[in-house]
C-alpha cells in the first residue's frame, strides 16, 4: 500500500464512517461514575469519530444530558438514556444495563440517585478503613457515582499504592472485603427496570456464568444479552448470540470505554447486528417521561484528540 493510501486509511480510522449502516457503541462511562471525561465530551468526540448512536451507560446515576438526537455542526448523532446498575444473585456481582426508548423516567432517576447515594455509604465504609478522604456532597446527595475506581485513585494519590493495578490487587482485592457488598438483588434490580419501561440487558456476561444464570435472569425478566465487546473473541460473541436466541433474548454491544485506556470509536458495531434490540427499543412504550435539559451547547465538534 502507498503512503498515501495509508493516510487516507488512517484518516477513516480516525474519524469513522460518515455515510452507510450507521455505527454504534451501547456502553459507555463519563465522570458521572469512573470515566475520565465529561458526558458532553464524550458525546461530542462519538460524533467526530463517525458514530451515529450511543448510550452513556454509567454507574447507578441518572443521565445528565437529553436523550435524542444531537448536532455537532454538519454531524448528528443520537444519545440513548441508559444506565449500569450493579446487583447481586447467588453472592455474586452482576451489572445490569437499562435503556429506555425516549428520556428516563423520572421514578428510575429516583431509584439510580438512591443507589448513587447507596454507593457513596459504601465508599465511606471502606474509606474509612482504609483511611482516606470521606465521600464529597456531589457523591453523598446521589449527583455522582462513587466505585472501587475512586478508592483505588485515592489510594495512589495519598502514597499507598504505587498504581491502580496494585490497588485493585492490594488492599481493595476481592478476598479482603473492604468494600461492603451490594444488597439490591438482581430480582429487585430486573423488577424495578421493567416497571419503568427499561430494556434490560446483562453486561459482559462471562462464558461461564452466562449458560449458567442467563435462564433465570430471563425469567426474572432480563431482555437481553451484551454479546459483542471488544474483549470478546468471534467464538464467544457467538455463543452469547446463540444464548440469546435460544431464550428468546436481544442481543447488545459495546466497548464499555472509560477513557482511561483505549480510543473512543474504534469499537463499533453496525446497526444490523443490534437490529432486533432497535427494534425492541422503538415498540417499547414508555412510562412516565422526565424532560431533561441538555445541559451543554453544541457549537461544533470539539473532540479531545487523546479521548
Amino acid at each position: 500500500m502507498s503512503r498515501a493510501r495509508r493516510r487516507r486509511a488512517s484518516r477513516r480510522t480516525r474519524t469513522g464512517p460518515t455515510t452507510g449502516e450507521p455505527r454504534l457503541d451501547l456502553h459507555l462511562h463519563s465522570t458521572s461514575s469512573d470515566g475520565k471525561y465529561a458526558p458532553s465530551q464524550v458525546l461530542s468526540t462519538a460524533a467526530e469519530r463517525g458514530l451515529h448512536t450511543i448510550a452513556l451507560t454509567d454507574h447507578d446515576i441518572p443521565p445528565t444530558l437529553a436523550a435524542g438526537e444531537h448536532e455537532f455542526g454538519r454531524r448528528r448523532i443520537r444519545l440513548i438514556h441508559a444506565a449500569e446498575v450493579s446487583a447481586v444473585y447467588d453472592g455474586i456481582e452482576f451489572h445490569l444495563l437499562a435503556y429506555f426508548p425516549r428520556a428516563m423516567p423520572a421514578g428510575f432517576r429516583s431509584f439510580l440517585t438512591e443507589r448513587a447515594r447507596a454507593r457513596a455509604e459504601r465508599y465511606n465504609r471502606a474509606a474509612e478503613q482504609l483511611s482516606l478522604p470521606l465521600a464529597d456532597e456531589r457523591a453523598s446527595t446521589g449527583q455522582r457515582a462513587l466505585t472501587r475506581y475512586h478508592l483505588a485513585q485515592e489510594l495512589v494519590m495519598a502514597g499507598h499504592c504505587g498504581s491502580i493495578h496494585a490497588a485493585f490487587a492490594g488492599p481493595l482485592a476481592s478476598r479482603k472485603a473492604v468494600v461492603p457488598a451490594i444488597e439490591l438483588t438482581v430480582e429487585s434490580a430486573l423488577r424495578t427496570m421493567e416497571q419503568h419501561g427499561a430494556i434490560s440487558v446483562w453486561a459482559h456476561p462471562s462464558a461461564n456464568h452466562a449458560p449458567v444464570y442467563a435462564p433465570t435472569f430471563a425469567r426474572l425478566g432480563l431482555r437481553g444479552l451484551e454479546a459483542y465487546r471488544p474483549s470478546a473473541s468471534h467464538t464467544q460473541r457467538a455463543a452469547i448470540a446463540r444464548l440469546a436466541l435460544d431464550l428468546g433474548l436481544v442481543v447488545t454491544g459495546g466497548s464499555d470505554w472509560h477513557g482511561w485506556r483505549g480510543r473512543l470509536g474504534s469499537f463499533r458495531m453496525k446497526a444490523s447486528e443490534v437490529a432486533a434490540f432497535l427494534e425492541l427499543l422503538e415498540q417499547t412504550e414508555p412510562t412516565e417521561q422526565d424532560s431533561v435539559r441538555a445541559t451543554v451547547d453544541h457549537p461544533g465538534p470539539q473532540a479531545v484528540d487523546h479521548i
